[in-house]
């Protein structure tokens, strides 16, 4: 945003403020309405200043309340043409005050020669409570420079670090990390280290640690395992801890120390399956811990790892919530990195449309084991029937198939036959139905009903003026062809379905002219519907 425009003052007013109750609101509380409303559609639109269109124009009071609101203006992002950020980055130094800041940057060559030759030294601003620093230059001097100008004695309220580069990894010296973390930081936090020097033993009293990345390089070098787990010893109060381990056998057959995390919520492993299985078997975690896993390329089988035994011994332990559902998502395979998440909830609520990002939603409860299958690994059904296997599945009821739009054949007989209370299995009539009800009429040959209620949901359909619509309707209706047929096909051999769920198809109309009565004589407990669609 052009720095000019947030200096236009609103005076002309688009409603009667008279008639308005938030007119009526002091200016103390209306600041904590405009700080909310300002960070509800992400982080970004306050380092972006968007709320700046809205809040500036309505009339003269919000204006001047929303300018002398110091929250609004101190996510500041430095990255950019000169000629618009240092205008507004000095504005929004002023209007911030003393407000703890939060500071953002993406580095290019020459990003603090420019803030030092328009004296604005972000550098030294002893109220910045987060930093952010990132380097597309693949030299980094510009970022060092950065962390050389850290000249303060102390940053008394940085809680949030995160240094990042988004090339090579950086290669400067160690000792301004040293001096930075070492003493400039008493309360810091949260640390987020990629592909920069990293020393071990400045760690300490965090709850939130990240390091390394995805990037060739990026990841930790093996040998500095056993230091790091003996410097998670001291930050007992880690909650959050994502390491990326390489994707190389490690040479060891264990990394010797142990450390105690019993306040850990997400536990986040990337590298070769031994390695993942060498850390989760060096931390003593809390029972509730969630574990997300990501493999690195070029391995061979979970089989040929102590992975399995890993998560076992931890899931098997004495109240460890009991996996009661799952849910496979390949629809990141159309993404960067296709990958297929396999997920293990301890709550089977498996209406909840949950599941679709990598990250779970806030509203949503968080898996217990989250693994992440590159597409480039090896036979992903063997993978599958490793973990279903392997690990405590005898208790798993739900299968959640809704956005599992890439799965084998070969992997759902493996589910639908390693699971044996699964009783519901919830797919999409113009995606996966096809393939599940194929799996089932295997089994049902071996005289195997490995499922009693099959739930066949139309809320994600695209809507009809999507291209792909005409596709989809057309493969949903043969689902649903399938799905009475197969219905008639397991009463005729003894094994009748229980229940056939149909959810949201009152926009589509995809049962069409099918007689309902006749269709519940094969069935224990007949038709449900649910016309809920989001």
């Amino acid at each position: 945003m052009d720095a000019p425009s947030l200096h236009e003052p609103g005076v002309e007013g688009h409603h009667d403020e008279g008639s308005l109750l938030i007119a009526k609101l002091p200016p103390e509380l209306l600041s904590e309405i405009f700080v909310f409303y300002a960070h509800h559609p992400s982080i970004n639109a306050l380092y972006h200043l968007e709320w700046t269109s809205t809040l500036l124009s309505v009339c003269r009071r919000w204006h001047d309340v929303a300018v002398s609101t110091p929250a609004l203006w101190s996510y500041i992002e430095f990255s950019g043409p000169p000629h618009q950020i240092i205008p507004r980055v000095s504005l929004q130094l002023r209007r911030a005050g003393d407000a703890p800041l939060h500071l953002r940057g993406i580095f290019h060559a020459h990003t603090v020669e420019v803030l030092q030759d328009t004296c604005c030294e972000i550098w030294n601003v002893a109220n910045v409570k987060e930093l952010t620093l990132n380097s597309i230059h693949w030299r980094g001097g510009s970022l060092q420079e950065f962390l050389r100008r850290m000249n303060l004695p102390a940053y008394p309220l940085l809680t949030h670090l995160s240094i990042l580069s988004s090339q090579e990894p950086l290669n400067f010296e160690l000792d301004l990390m040293v001096a930075l973390l070492r003493t400039k930081l008493p309360r810091l936090s949260h640390l987020r280290l990629e592909g920069v020097p990293f020393d071990p033993s400045l760690l300490h009293n965090l709850s939130r640690l990240h390091l390394g990345s995805l990037r060739e390089g990026h990841d930790l070098p093996q040998d500095a395992l056993p230091e790091l787990i003996y410097a998670l010893q001291r930050c007992p109060d880690m909650q959050d801890l994502n390491l990326h381990l390489g994707g190389h056998l490690p040479p060891q057959p264990s990394f010797g120390e142990s450390a105690s995390l019993p306040l850990l919520q997400t536990l986040s492993l990337q590298g070769h399956p031994q390695a993942c299985a060498l850390m989760i078997q060096a931390f003593q975690l809390p029972r509730s811990v969630g574990i997300k896993l990501l493999f690195a390329p070029n391995w061979q089988t979970l089989r040929e790892t102590n992975l399995i035994q890993a998560l076992n011994n931890h899931f098997v332990r004495t109240e460890t919530p009991t996996i009661s559902s799952l849910l496979i998502n390949t629809e990141l395979f159309d993404g960067p990195v296709p990958v297929l998440c396999f997920r293990a909830y301890t709550d089977p609520g498996y209406y909840a449309l949950r599941g679709r990002s990598q990250t779970a939603n806030g509203n949503e409860e968080p898996p217990c084991l989250d693994v992440h299958l590159w597409h480039r690994s090896p036979d992903i059904s063997l993978t599958l029937d490793d973990l279903v296997q392997g690990l405590p599945m005898t208790c798993v009821t739900h299968l959640d198939g809704r956005f599992a739009t890439r799965v084998a054949l070969k992997s759902w007989i493996i589910l639908l036959s390693a699971l044996p209370s699964l009783r519901v299995v919830s797919v999409r009539p113009e995606t996966a139905a096809l393939d599940l009800l194929l799996a089932l009429n295997i089994l049902l040959n071996r005289q195997q009903r490995p499922v009693a209620h099959i739930v066949l949901d139309l809320r994600l359909m695209p809507e009809k003026t999507a291209s792909t619509h005409e596709a989809d309707a057309k493969r949903a209706r043969l689902s649903f062809e399938e799905a009475l047929q197969y219905i008639q096909k397991a009463k005729q051999v003894g094994l009748p379905l229980d229940t056939l769920e149909i959810v949201g198809d009152i926009p589509y109309g995809m049962i069409g002219d099918v007689w309902l009565e006749e269709m519940r004589r094969s069935l224990n407990d007949g038709f449900r519907f649910r016309m809920d669609v989001v």
